[in-house]
């Protein structure tokens, strides 16, 4: 499992976040050639292998 902690919201932040890929799907004939779980992953590991990043900001 993984702790999740919440903070104080910053300037900048998203307070909610709505995804469909219909309407690229529809007028670009998009498809996605990754499953959600597999993508999560890599965006764990990305953001696990780049954290000065996030930590530059705080």
């Amino acid at each position: 499992d993984i702790a999740v902690t919440y903070g104080e919201w910053r300037p900048g932040d998203q307070p909610v976040c709505i995804m469909d890929i219909t309407k690229a799907g529809r007028e670009l004939g998009w498809v996605p050639t990754m499953g959600v779980r597999d993508g999560v992953e890599q965006l764990w590991n990305w953001v696990r292998d780049n954290r000065a990043l996030f930590e530059a900001g705080e």
